[in-house]
């Protein structure tokens, strides 16, 4: 009689990211639009990390995200674990996988929520392992905990300085996006938003790249007290004064809501739905990544 074997569940436990390895191991992350995502790279180098930001996802990640993991998750889920997948993949053919669980970590999100966006990670972990890449390493950026250094090793600065670097980010880029939408419906030159917005995201980049260093305390008073950013905002404020506008245009608002990651996106999630509502005659209600904060 043939005696089966009881393989027990074991979470998900990545080998530590040391601060020996931060010059030669790249940050992955993504999963958010390309502002935010700009300028959460300059606070991951800013900290001495180098940092790269995942490709937007597409339909070929859609269906690789139902191939590798649960076919029963949804949307988003497929998505991102399918980008995620795909592009360590790819790194895997240029460099060798074990090559690549060397030079890449990948960096995430989690909470609790209304959908199962705490359990996004071990999608992302199945689908590595049934793909072949269960060594690669992920970490998850937990929002109620400002001071992860202990869990994941001191490759990451998961403290409060970056922790509210990101946040900054989040609220600085928020207000970058509502101008964009609110412009653009309405410019007398073409592409002349567009251009602005990418300039000021670049400065926004170097805003946050090169931070005073503060240490985790001292952070969150300087974070809530300094001019620092609100002197950056009124510069990119001028920026968007330059763009000459006919607000003589008449244009519904249309509101973008739903969904957290299929309504923050801008690709092929969502059908790229912001601009085919700015290309249908609407200016664009876009959503802020602020109401994340509901979340906790």
């Amino acid at each position: 009689m043939t005696t089966a074997t009881t393989e027990h569940y074991r979470a998900y436990s990545p080998k530590p990211f040391t601060r020996a390895e931060r010059d030669s191991v790249t940050v992955v992350f993504g999963g958010l639009h390309w502002r935010v995502e700009r300028i959460i790279q300059a606070v991951l180098e800013s900290v001495g990390n180098k940092a790269e930001v995942l490709p937007v996802a597409t339909k070929e990640d859609l269906l690789t995200g139902r191939e590798v993991a649960d076919i029963g998750q949804c949307c988003p889920t497929s998505f991102t674990t399918g980008n995620l997948v795909n592009f360590i993949k790819k790194k895997s053919d240029e460099l060798g996988a074990e090559e690549v669980t060397k030079k890449y970590v990948y960096l995430t999100a989690g909470s609790c929520g209304a959908c199962r966006f705490g359990q996004y990670h071990q999608s992302y972990e199945l689908g590595l392992r049934n793909s072949g890449l269960g060594a690669f390493r992920m970490f998850l950026l937990a929002q109620d905990q400002l001071d992860q250094k202990a869990a994941m090793g001191d490759g990451l600065d998961l403290n409060l300085p970056m922790t509210l670097g990101c946040l900054w980010g989040i609220f600085c880029t928020d207000l970058v996006q509502d101008l964009e939408y609110q412009v653009r419906p309405y410019e007398v030159v073409p592409g002349q938003t567009d251009a602005v917005v990418k300039e000021s995201v670049e400065y926004l980049y170097e805003i946050f790249r090169t931070r005073p260093p503060r240490d985790s305390w001292r952070s969150v008073t300087w974070h809530l007290t300094s001019s620092y950013f609100t002197k950056a905002l009124r510069e990119i404020h001028r920026k968007f004064s330059t763009i000459e506008v006919d607000r003589l245009r008449v244009k519904p608002t249309v509101k973008i809501t739903g969904e957290f990651y299929l309504q923050t996106v801008e690709g092929d999630p969502n059908y790229n739905i912001h601009r085919w509502l700015e290309a249908e005659g609407a200016e664009v209600y876009p959503a802020a990544i602020a109401v994340w904060m509901d979340y906790l």
